[in-house]
């Protein structure tokens, strides 16, 4: 037996809906960002798992506003259910794909072989060991327990220590008084240099 044999292609095949009523179901296993070939334009790519083919069908507006609300592993429907004339005259008529979705209906068996994707959540979330999904930092977030390093965690750190300040309405009386300068921004590498010098 040879790994090329017949049988062992792996198919996957663009969903074409020609006619009205044209219909595409499967469970949702994959969204990836492509390039549409013939606009040049962003497009999301949905792929589904149906009778052992991969089934690929591209996003539109109005489709990807539907997908929004399908989870990976959900069973999805897709149906061409009707064709508008074009607004633009000599362009290609509209084609309305209506998506069918029920959170209740889903393959529980790629579920259970695809757990850790499905605790991902989100589309392309990123995978670790735990199963757990990762997050970006939005933002910086101080820990108390960390020193600020910034100039103006420095003029407070210098404050407590030479001038004993303790809270921030002490720390910023105190370093006025002993520099003579307003502490704002624009100051503070002034104030920082006459702080060292204390």
């Amino acid at each position: 037996m040879s790994i090329f044999d017949e049988g062992n292609k792996i198919t996957g095949s663009w969903a074409s809906f020609k006619t009205v009523g044209d219909k595409y179901e499967g469970t949702l296993i994959g969204r990836r960002d492509s390039i549409n070939k013939l606009s040049g334009l962003p497009q999301v790519v949905y792929e589904l798992k149906g009778n052992g083919e991969t089934i690929l069908i591209g996003g539109k507006p109005a489709i990807d506003a539907q997908m929004n609300h399908v989870k990976l592993g959900q069973i999805v429907g897709f149906e061409f259910t009707e064709e508008r004339a074009p607004k633009v005259p000599g362009h290609n008529p509209t084609k309305i794909i209506q998506v069918f979705a029920n959170p209740a209906m889903v393959d529980k068996e790629w579920m259970d072989e695809h757990e850790a994707t499905a605790l991902a959540g989100e589309f392309g979330g990123e995978v670790v060991g735990s199963g757990e999904p990762t997050y970006e930092p939005v933002g910086e977030a101080t820990d108390p327990a960390t020193p600020d390093f910034s100039v103006e965690g420095e003029i407070n750190e210098l404050a407590k220590s030479k001038l004993g300040a303790k809270t921030d309405a002490e720390i910023k009386a105190k370093v006025m008084e002993s520099t003579k300068l307003a502490f704002i921004e624009e100051n503070y590498a002034p104030i920082l240099e006459a702080l060292k010098k204390l």
